[in-house]
C-alpha cells in the first residue's frame, strides 16, 4: 500500500522500476557533454512523483532481500533482462483474505465491476496490462471517455504501442469482433484450435492478448458474442457496470469484493483487489510512455506536451548540484580566478598545478572518499568501517551538508521511528575517529537544527571535485581552465559510494557520474590538438564511467581516426552496437553519419579534419 492509497502487485512495481531505468538510459544515451567554455554543472535528476518513487522503492527493497547484499542491477541490465515477447497470459489482481496473491488467466477473463472502488480497481487492471503491453504481448482497448476518466486527460494522446483509444464503446465492440474473426480465420486456415495453438505452431507470429474496457454504454450483445470464445481467441473484457456477463463483482472503497457472481466468484469474494487512485494513474502512465520512447528510438515527444523526464536546463540558471556547499554555489564566475576550498573560515587555494595548496600541517586528519569505493582514512589507515550506519551517516552529510535530523532519519531509517538511532550513529562515528586521530573533536556538529561535517578535521573528495568545477566555470582562459579540469579529472574516481546499496543514494549517484564524464570530455577537448593520446585516454575513462553515453563513442572514434586508427574506430563502433543491441536499439543518426564519413575517408586515403570534439 502506497502512502497515496494505491495498492498494486509487486510485479507492477517491478515494471515501474524497469520503466524508470529505461527513461534514465534514454537521458544518458542522449547526453552530450557541454563545450568546455560552458563549464560543468552537477544537475539533479528529474523529480519523480511520490507514487512512482514509492512503488519503485518497494520493489527494490523486496529485490534487495532476495539478492542478499549483492549490488542492484544497473539500468542497462534491468532493461536487457526485462525484454520478452511472451504473450500476456496471467495477471496478479489482488490478495485473498489470507494475504495470498490472487492470479487470474487473462485470456477469457470477463469482469464486471461496480461499487465505490470499481474505478480504482479498473485503473490498476488497465495499468497492469499496459505494464506488460507490447504489439506482440498485449493490447489494451478503451473508449475515450473511460480512458480519460481512468488514466487522465493525457490517455487519449499518449503514445504507447499496446494502447488503443476508441471513440466510443461501439468501436471497442467492433474492434474485438473484427480481431476475433481474423483469429478464427487464421486458426481454421492452419487447422488449429484457437490462439494458443497458433502461438505454439509459430512462436514468431505476434498474436497479442486483447483486453477491452467498456463503460455503462458497452455493447453487451456484441460483447457477449465475443466473450463466448474469449479464452480460445485470447480476449479479455472489463466492464465498469453491473452486468450478467462473466464474473460480476461489487467492490468496496478499499478494493474489497463484497459480493460476486459468476465463474470466478468463489475466488474473488472477500479478496482485496489492487487499486490505483485517480491522482496516481496519470503519473504511472507517463512513466510507461517515456520508457516506451526510450526503447523505441523515438526522438519526438511521447505525447503532445514536453517529456518531463527529459529536461534541459539553461546552464546560466544553475548554481551547482544540490549537494554543493553554500560557499561553492555563491562563487563569482568572472575573472581568471581559482576557487577557494574549504569554507569561509577554511579556504585553501587551488593552485596552478591543480593540487590543493595545503601544507601537511593544514590537511584535515580525516579523508572521506565518496567517488568510487568509499572509505574513511586517517594517515592512510582505515578509520571507520564502511559496513556500519555511522559511515552511511557521514557520506549522507557529505552529499547533503546542512541536513536536518529529520532529513537524515527519513533517508537512513525510512521505515522506522528514529528513536535514538541518530545519536547512536553519531557516537559510533565519533568514537573511532577520535581514536584514529587522537583528537577530541566532534567531527559532525549541529548548526541550529542542521548538521554539518567539521571541515577542519574532515576533507571530502566530492567537495574538492565541486570546487574544481567552480574553478572551471570561473576560468577565462584555456590554460587556467585546463589546470582546473586536470584537478577535477584527478578526482574522477567512479560511481559515488560504489557497491553501497543505500536507498537514498539512488538520486545522488548519476548526477555525479555524469559530471565526471563531462569533466573528462572537456579535458579531451582541450588536449586533443596537442596531445591526442591524452584526450583518448580521458574519453576512454569517461566511457568506462558511463558506457551508455553514445556521444562519448563518437568522440573516441574521431580521435582514433585522427591518430590514424580507423580500424580501432570501427572496433569502437562494434562495442557500441553490441551494447545497444542488448536492449534492442540502433546507433543514433549522428553516429551513423560519422561512420559513413570515416569509411569514405578511409577509402579515399584521407583523414577527417581535426575538429573540436562535440
Amino acid at each position: 500500500m502506497l502512502r497515496s492509497g494505491s495498492m498494486m502487485a509487486m510485479s507492477f512495481a517491478a515494471g515501474i522500476t524497469t520503466a524508470l531505468a529505461a527513461s534514465r538510459l534514454r537521458r544518458r544515451r542522449r547526453h552530450v557533454p557541454p563545450p568546455v567554455r560552458q563549464g560543468v554543472h552537477i544537475t539533479d535528476e528529474p523529480a519523480l512523483a511520490p507514487s512512482v518513487r514509492d512503488s519503485s522503492r518497494a520493489h527494490r527493497r523486496a529485490e534487495a532481500v532476495v539478492r542478499t547484499g549483492a549490488p542492484p542491477p544497473t539500468d542497462h541490465e534491468r532493461v536487457r533482462t526485462a525484454f520478452t515477447l511472451a504473450p500476456l497470459t496471467h495477471l496478479e489482481i489482488g490478495v485473498d483474505p489470507n494475504g495470498e496473491p490472487v492470479e487470474v488467466d487473462v485470456p477469457g477473463l470477463v469482469l464486471a465491476l461496480s461499487g465505490p472502488g470499481s474505478d480504482d480497481v479498473a485503473r490498476a487492471l488497465a495499468l497492469a496490462v499496459l505494464n506488460e503491453s507490447d504489439p506482440a504481448r498485449a493490447r489494451l482497448i478503451l473508449p475515450a471517455p473511460e480512458a480519460e476518466r481512468l488514466l487522465g486527460p493525457s490517455a487519449t494522446t499518449v503514445r504507447l504501442p499496446g494502447l488503443k483509444i476508441a471513440d466510443n464503446a461501439e468501436v471497442v465492440g467492433q474492434f474485438l469482433e473484427h480481431h476475433r474473426r481474423i483469429r478464427a480465420a487464421l486458426a481454421v486456415r492452419q487447422g488449429l484450435d484457437g490462439v494458443a495453438a497458433l502461438r505454439a505452431a509459430d512462436p514468431g507470429e505476434a498474436v497479442p492478448t486483447l483486453v477491452a474496457f467498456g463503460g455503462p454504454d458497452a455493447d453487451v450483445p456484441r460483447l457477449r458474442r465475443v466473450v463466448d470464445d474469449a479464452a480460445r481467441f485470447a480476449v479479455a473484457a472489463v466492464l465498469l457496470s453491473e452486468s450478467n456477463v462473466g464474473t460480476a463483482c461489487t467492490v468496496d472503497a478499499d478494493g474489497t469484493v463484497t459480493s460476486a457472481t459468476g465463474p470466478l466468484a468463489e475466488r474473488l469474494r472477500q479478496a482485496r483487489l489492487f487499486q490505483v487512485t485517480a491522482d496516481d494513474a496519470p503519473e504511472f502512465l507517463r512513466v510507461l510512455a517515456v520508457a516506451h520512447a526510450a526503447l523505441s528510438d523515438e526522438t519526438g515527444d511521447v505525447d503532445r506536451h514536453d517529456d518531463a523526464s527529459d529536461t534541459t536546463t539553461d546552464p546560466s540558471d544553475l548554481a551547482g548540484h544540490g549537494t554543493a556547499p553554500d560557499h561553492v554555489a555563491d562563487l563569482p564566475e568572472d575573472g581568471d580566478m581559482l576557487v577557494a576550498s574549504g569554507g569561509p573560515e577554511n579556504s585553501d587555494a587551488l593552485g596552478n598545478s591543480g593540487e590543493l595548496n595545503e601544507s601537511p600541517e593544514q590537511q584535515p586528519p580525516i579523508r572521506l572518499r565518496v567517488l568510487g569505493r568509499p572509505s574513511v582514512r586517517a594517515d592512510d589507515d582505515i578509520a571507520l568501517s564502511s559496513r556500519n550506519k555511522a559511515f552511511e551517516l557521514l557520506v549522507y552529510l557529505a552529499l547533503h551538508p546542512g541536513a536536518t535530523r529529520g532529513d537524515v532519519c527519513a533517508a537512513l531509517w525510512p521505515d522506522h521511528e528514529p528513536g535514538d538511532r541518530f545519536h547512536s550513529a553519531l557516537r559510533h562515528l565519533r568514537d573511532p575517529l577520535r581514536e584514529a586521530t587522537d583528537r577530541d573533536s566532534r567531527f559532525v556538529f549541529a548548526d541550529g537544527d542542521r548538521y554539518q561535517i567539521d571541515r577542519e578535521v574532515i576533507s571530502v573528495d566530492v567537495w574538492d571535485f565541486e570546487r574544481a568545477l567552480a574553478a572551471v566555470r570561473a576560468a577565462r582562459d584555456d590554460s587556467v581552465r585546463l589546470t582546473a579540469l586536470e584537478a577535477a579529472a584527478d578526482l574522477c574516481g567512479g560511481e559515488p559510494a560504489e557497491g553501497a546499496t543505500w536507498e537514498w543514494l539512488d538520486e545522488d549517484r548519476y548526477p555525479l557520474v555524469r559530471a565526471q564524464c563531462d569533466v573528462l570530455a572537456q579535458l579531451a577537448e582541450l588536449t586533443e590538438s596537442d596531445d591526442p593520446e591524452r584526450a583518448l585516454h580521458a574519453l576512454e575513462k569517461a566511457r568506462s564511467l558511463d558506457p551508455d553515453i553514445e556521444d562519448l563513442y563518437r568522440r573516441i572514434m574521431r580521435v582514433q581516426v585522427f591518430l590514424g586508427r580507423a580500424d580501432a574506430a570501427m572496433r569502437t563502433l562494434r562495442l557500441l552496437r553490441a551494447r545497444l543491441n542488448e536492449i534492442g536499439l540502433e546507433p543514433e543518426r549522428e553516429t551513423l553519419e560519422l561512420v559513413r564519413r570515416i569509411r569514405g575517408a578511409a577509402g579515399e586515403g584521407t583523414t577527417i579534419p581535426r575538429r573540436r570534439l562535440v
